[in-house]
């Protein structure tokens, strides 16, 4: 039954397959698909219900059927999916391939350095576009040994690139190193708060008020039989500082107020000539303005210019005091926190306003900060605030 209804196909021996299919046709019988591999040869496709009728047609004409088979219904849906196999099987080898190597290298410094010697070390190292994925770590160690200025270096993959990112080799503060012996001294002037002592010992108490330079934490400390020995001081001394800024500006401005004095001159205007027509009196400091009105219609470009100047006069008038006030302590502020030695964080501050013979108005502020004092005499003599 299934055989019946299915789909066959039959390979006929024929020397004129024009004619065969149009016997086929006038018989009633369905030809779905014709195709000729060879001359002399056609290949004919039909439904289960009309193969008995082709091998009868062909018996008829003494034509030979050398082949008459069903297609299956499973070989009709692979023939129809194997180009999609085909496909997927590619894109299969294709990922492969891609996942198991780098395709693109690269390298960064992100806190300075120059990136083309991890680059080329990498290349040395075979580690190349195409080339198969390294293990990152151990990439990573040998990059360092190969790249002594780097203090560390981290490597990745992501996809199909590798990033590899050396941070610069930095040498330990001069302030952490306690074989030598040196005392910490005061960056700046300033008033001494918290002191927290590790090694050595304070030369100074809560509240002192100490100059640049001074010595804040001594170099020495007592061993144990008694004696002093010299060691490199270490400690933190935190301290206040003050900022002073001064700003004036004045209260009183300029209005112009005008007079109701008007003088109106007039030219009449063509092809860039000018004829004065009006003219204005002699007035003092005035706002001009102009118009052209034209006279000639869209044929003659003739047009009268007209020149209104209005008088006015400069009076004093007074300002938003308010601006005044916002526009000094944003100078005063400015000019306080100037002075303060970097690394400062402000704590608070205060204002003093003065009237200057009631035309002006002058604003003093004081900023209080704090810092952190200990430096080495070093650091003191590299000018660092």
């Amino acid at each position: 039954m299934r055989a019946r209804n299915g789909l066959w196909e039959a390979e006929i021996a024929c020397g004129l397959p024009g004619r065969l299919l149009e016997k086929a046709r006038a018989e009633g019988i369905g030809i779905l698909l014709a195709r000729a591999p060879e001359e002399g040869r056609v290949v004919l496709r039909v439904r289960g219900r009309d193969r008995e009728r082709l091998r009868t047609l062909c018996e008829r004409f003494g034509l030979a059927v050398l082949r008459m088979e069903p297609l299956g219904r499973w070989r009709r849906a692979l023939r129809l999916a194997l180009p999609a196999l085909a496909g997927f099987a590619a894109g299969c080898v294709c990922l492969l391939l891609l996942t198991g190597r780098v395709w693109s290298v690269e390298a960064r410094c992100p806190e300075g350095g120059d990136p083309r010697e991890l680059l080329a070390a990498m290349e040395e190292m075979g580690v190349t576009a195409g080339s198969t994925v390294p293990e990152p770590d151990a990439l990573a160690r040998r990059l360092e040994a190969a790249c002594p200025r780097f203090g560390h270096i981290s490597v990745r993959v992501t996809g199909v690139t590798l990033l590899a990112e050396g941070y610069p080799l930095r040498e330990p503060p001069e302030l952490y190193e306690l074989g030598s012996e040196r005392d910490l001294v005061a960056r700046c002037d300033a008033v001494v708060g918290e002191i927290t002592v590790r090694a050595g010992r304070a030369a100074v108490r809560r509240g002192d008020v100490v100059r640049r330079g001074q010595t804040l934490i001594l170099g020495e400390e007592r061993a144990w039989d008694g004696e002093t020995r010299g060691v490199g001081a270490l400690g933190e001394v935190r301290g206040t500082v003050y900022g002073y800024g001064e700003a004036e500006a004045p209260l009183l401005g300029e209005e112009r107020r005008f007079t109701g004095r008007v003088s109106t001159e007039s030219w009449l205007c063509l092809f860039g000539w000018e004829w004065p027509i009006a003219r204005g009196g002699e007035l003092g400091p005035a706002e001009e303005t102009e118009e052209s009105l034209p006279v000639g219609g869209m044929f003659l470009p003739l047009a009268v210019r007209r020149s209104v100047r209005r008088e006015y006069e400069t009076v004093p008038a007074p300002l938003d005091e308010t601006a005044v006030r916002s526009q000094l302590e944003a100078r005063a502020l400015s000019r306080a926190l100037a002075e303060l030695p970097s690394g400062a964080e402000m704590i608070d501050k205060w204002e003093e306003y003065s009237m200057m013979e009631e035309t002006s108005l002058r604003l003093r502020v004081c900023v209080e900060a704090g810092v952190s004092l200990a430096v080495t005499r070093g650091e003191i003599g590299s000018g660092e605030r």
